[in-house]
């Protein structure tokens, strides 16, 4: 029940706080739509509480995957929520934010 979420993750990545695969369930194996950084996709994933990210963190709790998009529309009605951006927090007031995939950024690195 997504009424029960206090909060919500976006990412393009594998991994989120300090590693944590979100993406992936309990015994880490692959859960259905795979996840990559290059597909053009967002992964949505929901969180219950603090201990449901404690859980996450050690393999001990399935990540709540809400689904992938191109864009994700965030409608903030009223009041002040909590955000959180790269590390860098905010209270965010009553906006739109949208976010989408851009172009992919090239990489460099060495042949082993």
């Amino acid at each position: 029940d997504l009424a029960e979420l206090e909060g919500i993750v976006l990412l393009n990545i594998g991994s989120w706080s300090s590693g944590c695969a979100l993406w992936y369930g309990s015994g880490l194996e692959a859960l259905p739509g795979a996840q990559s950084p290059c597909d053009g996709l967002i992964e949505v994933c929901g969180l219950y509480s603090s201990l449901h990210v404690g859980r996450l963190q050690v393999a001990l709790a399935d990540p709540c995957r809400l689904g992938q998009a191109k864009t994700v529309r965030i409608v903030v009605k009223s009041g002040f929520v909590p955000a959180q951006c790269d590390g860098e927090p905010w209270e965010q007031s009553p906006c739109i934010i949208t976010v989408q995939a851009h172009t992919p950024a090239l990489l460099l690195r060495k042949d082993s």
